[in-house]
């Protein structure tokens, strides 16, 4: 008897997206960044704001907060989203070395350490001095860097480890992350490839791959980078802590002429 074919079809942008906001990892960022932002002063300016979920949460406790994202796509469906719920917000897309905005901000912020997206050092330091250039005097540039511990820590090469799983109560679906990465530590770059698997009823129906780089910053480093930029009153802050290998570090820094 000859075995029946099965076609597995590619995830979607939108599916992964949506998986992505879902996971609780994600919504403990977003959980964070809500309650912290209140403490700060308009207007704001959430960079690699994706599809808006800080950014609808802020317009919906009244804060004024524009987003900014480099990807088009992800600003295309953060407009429909806020059009949905009738917030309104100013979205920009941009490339992290060669943007200039028509106003200045009191607060900018980077969440979720995407920050570390930005694997080539010179384009960060630049992306940063942008960043300075946006801000009014006084204004507050808050982010998150993370640091790959365990990564480093327990490095096997092509080793998958098992992501975040979640289900569809709706569908019964269930969506199933994994990875592995490989690792350049002298010039502090990750490299990840990622896997999102989609299931119904015990059997494989989607599945993608990417692949994405990384680079980590140590403390000390970032605060000497920040200080070189001209930013000042720097302060850093271990955040969603859940174990020694396990945290953020937020840095709030100040441009003060």
């Amino acid at each position: 008897m000859m075995a029946k074919e099965i076609t597995i079809r590619e995830l979607s942008e939108n599916e992964l997206i949506d998986w992505y906001y879902k996971s609780a990892e994600t919504k403990k960022f977003v959980d964070f960044y809500v309650s912290e932002l209140k403490k700060y002063q308009q207007p704001m300016l959430e960079i690699n704001c994706g599809t808006g979920e800080i950014l609808k949460n802020l317009l919906a406790d009244g804060i004024e907060c524009h987003g900014l994202d480099c990807a088009a796509e992800q600003i295309k469906i953060c407009s429909e989203a806020l059009s949905q719920q009738n917030l309104n917000s100013t979205l920009y897309s941009f490339d992290y070395e060669n943007f200039t905005l028509p106003q200045q901000y009191n607060t900018i912020f980077i969440p979720q350490s995407s920050f570390c997206l930005i694997h080539d050092l010179d384009t960060a330091k630049q992306f940063l001095k942008n960043i300075y250039n946006s801000l009014q005097n006084g204004g507050t540039l808050i982010f998150d860097l993370y640091i790959p511990w365990k990564d480093i820590t327990d490095y096997h090469t092509n080793k998958w480890t098992s992501g975040n799983s979640i289900e569809n109560p709706e569908t019964g679906e269930i969506f199933v992350y994994s990875y592995h990465c490989d690792l350049d530590l002298p010039n502090q770059i990750k490299t990840t490839h990622s896997k999102y698997e989609l299931y119904k009823d015990g059997k494989l129906i989607s599945v993608h791959f990417d692949v994405s780089q990384s680079r980590w910053y140590t403390d000390n480093e970032m605060t000497t980078i920040l200080e070189d930029i001209g930013f000042s009153s720097i302060t850093k802050t271990k955040i969603l802590q859940d174990s020694d290998l396990d945290y953020s570090t937020l840095f709030v820094a100040s441009k003060l002429n």
